[in-house]
């Protein structure tokens, strides 16, 4: 008992050390803790932006091609929309201006070639952003076909005229949809 009276300053001191170090090692503890759950959160955040990024610029590939292929077809309908003006104003005979056309729709290197490769991909793209798109670009693929039937069908017509205007217009209005979602995107 002597040795605990003679030295209960030494002890207290010694148990002073022992506890401050005790909750100095707690504080640290805790802090790298809570350190360590701030960094795991800020990773998962990071790799969810990552993922939403790739997201974002796989979709506005995907526009570009759908908008490449707009302007694809709307060159193929203006080409031919020439042609038909050659033929309508007499520079061609219909023999010739078929033979033109038939190179203009045959050419292997050409537009038509490029839209007929990339028709099954776009179909399968466009379905993938709903149906309102999906629907406005069959409507297109609809009035090109019905313009090509009736510039081959007759020489003059304001049926031509019209199925060119409601072709532009709907190829517009896919353009303006697929704009409007890349925009979207970016907010």
């Amino acid at each position: 008992m002597n040795f605990l009276q003679d030295n209960a300053q030494s002890l207290f001191t010694l148990a002073g050390v022992f506890l401050g170090s005790l909750i100095t090692f707690g504080i640290n503890f805790l802090n790298n803790r809570f350190q360590a759950n701030e960094n795991e959160r800020v990773r998962i955040e990071q790799r969810r932006e990552a993922k939403i990024q790739l997201e974002i610029e796989l979709i506005r590939k995907d526009i570009e091609r759908f908008d490449n292929v707009i302007n694809l077809t709307l060159e193929l309908v203006n080409q031919i929309k020439a042609l038909s003006l050659k033929r309508d104003t007499g520079e061609l005979s219909q023999q010739e201006w078929l033979v033109k056309f038939q190179t203009l729709v045959n050419n292997e290197t050409g537009t038509m070639k490029k839209l007929s490769e990339s028709d099954t991909t776009t179909d399968i793209l466009i379905y993938s952003f709903g149906d309102e798109y999906y629907s406005v670009y069959k409507n297109c693929q609809i009035l090109f076909r019905k313009y090509l039937s009736i510039i081959l069908e007759s020489i003059y017509s304001s049926d031509a005229d019209k199925a060119y205007e409601e072709f532009v217009i709907a190829g517009s209005k896919l353009q303006q949809l697929l704009r409007g979602k890349l925009l979207a995107l970016r907010d």
